[in-house]
């Protein structure tokens, strides 16, 4: 649901948007993002979160809208990065300096000069694109080499996206929220401890649920 709204939203937004039968076929352009198609993407991409924890953990609707919007934005911090770099191991396997940082569009070393051109406060231009640059050539890279070491099949995927989002505990949160947490956090690990061991006939996955924990932590 959430890659879906994305995708529609942001292939809607473009000036000359994809015919809607060529959205639904994926059979689209992916672009070089600039700031203000990144700046459309991250609202998108808020939202969708928004929504997809409502249908996902139906406890978040009894949250006060502060909590909500905590938790939404944590997990936004560390899915954000993990998820632009889990899907450029699809889309440019061989360019490790490539990030789909929007669902249809990447950023990458050859895009720093053209990337703040749509920024309307023009005034930080030079200190922005230096630290972009450091972002592209330092922290990105890393960034793609710790996912592909980490060779994730989709049920892994899948499973670190609620353990990313119910990393609670250091957001002061309510005793409620973090037992809650606690229990979506068991709950997963148990499934993918069946998955280990049911379908992939690994026993001893200790090593790689600890592998998948470091994994969270690199993009924190």
């Amino acid at each position: 649901m959430l890659s879906v709204m994305r995708r529609n939203s942001e292939l809607s937004a473009r000036p000359n948007p994809p015919h809607p039968v060529m959205i639904n076929a994926g059979e689209y352009e992916i672009i070089a993002c600039t700031f203000g198609i990144i700046t459309a993407s991250c609202r998108y991409l808020i939202t969708g979160i928004l929504d997809m924890v409502e249908m996902l953990f139906p406890e978040f609707t009894t949250f006060s809208k502060e909590e909500q919007w905590k938790l939404a934005v944590r997990f936004y911090d560390r899915f954000f990065m993990f998820d632009a770099c889990y899907r450029a191991e699809t889309i440019f396997p061989d360019e490790l300096n490539k990030a789909m940082v929007a669902y249809s569009a990447y950023v990458s070393v050859d895009v720093a000069d053209h990337f703040f051109n749509d920024c309307p406060n023009q005034a930080n231009i030079e200190e922005a694109q230096r630290s972009f640059m450091k972002f592209m050539n330092m922290l990105l890279p890393s960034s793609r080499v710790a996912i592909r070491k980490a060779n994730l099949d989709e049920s892994e995927f899948l499973a670190l996206i609620v353990l990313i989002f119910w990393f609670s505990d250091c957001l002061q949160m309510r005793d409620e929220i973090v037992k809650i947490g606690e229990r979506y956090r068991q709950e997963i690990l148990k499934e993918l401890q069946a998955h280990y061991i049911e379908n992939l006939k690994l026993n001893d996955y200790a090593a790689r649920i600890g592998k998948l924990f470091t994994l969270i932590f690199s993009f924190d």
